[in-house]
């Protein structure tokens, strides 16, 4: 039973694998199938894919913050464990069935957030050592994750509705933020309207992404298989209907 196991692990290793530089080495594809008879485990003792997805972007911040404060050390021990929870979450939702568009939308979305945070911290460390600098960072990263959540929900065929704090809303609010700037005469309060104008503006926009969160949630929960029924594919179209594009077998997949 156990050499069984073994074997369909390192079988499913090499399919998720294939085409990869990770394919090509025996270690990594030991390692992977290892990982593989591992996810079941974890799912048993509560970790849940979604808390595994969560887990990977608290460490990935705790990483970042150990990068601004020098503990370099820290800082790849916590982004080392950041990319194992990454790895497993897909692996315990596809070894409990429980692989859902929702849980690869979340996971896309806190992946880019996981990806940002560390080198957030390196801006702090090879700054000036304020969190100030932070600002405009995380203000980039909550725009794009409003366009990048559209995006990937279409690709996953969850039909949002339109979200707030989209381009021209950004646009325009950073204009007013920059025309604030300039009428403000002094350059020690020109830069703290501008900072705090680009807070406001990143906070509405990490709003806005939450919510298109919350409501893909509301949406993938109200069926079965997590495909919202005004979205879900016909098997048997009607005569002169377009061909229906079947949903991803892998709803897991990373971005």
């Amino acid at each position: 039973m156990k050499a069984s196991t073994n074997r369909n692990s390192l079988v499913a290793a090499r399919t998720r694998l294939r085409g990869t530089f990770f394919g090509s080495s025996d270690t990594c594809l030991r390692g992977y199938a290892l990982a593989v008879r591992l996810a079941p485990r974890l799912a048993a003792i509560g970790l849940s894919a979604n808390r595994l997805t969560a887990l990977a972007l608290l460490l990935s911040a705790l990483s970042g913050a150990a990068i601004a404060t020098g503990h370099l050390g820290w800082a790849a021990a916590l982004l080392a464990v950041s990319g194992l929870c990454d790895v497993l979450d897909g692996m315990v939702a596809r070894s409990t069935n429980s692989a859902s568009p929702f849980g690869a939308l979340l996971d896309s979305v806190v992946d880019r957030f996981a990806d940002l945070l560390p080198f957030a911290g390196l801006v702090v460390l090879v700054g000036d050592g304020s969190p100030r600098v932070l600002i405009p960072l995380l203000a980039i990263a909550a725009s794009f994750s409003v366009s990048y959540l559209r995006a990937r929900a279409d690709s996953l065929q969850i039909a949002l509705p339109a979200l707030r704090m989209r381009r021209p809303e950004r646009v325009i609010g950073l204009v007013l933020i920059l025309t604030g700037a300039a009428l403000a005469g002094d350059a020690r309060l020109a830069l703290d309207v501008l900072l705090g104008g680009v807070l406001v503006l990143g906070a509405a926009a990490a709003a806005s992404s939450l919510h298109g969160l919350f409501v893909a949630a509301t949406l993938t929960a109200a069926t079965p298989d997590g495909v919202p029924s005004l979205e879900r594919p016909s098997i048997f179209p009607s005569p002169g209907a377009q061909p229906q594009i079947s949903p991803p077998e892998s709803f897991q997949s990373k971005a």
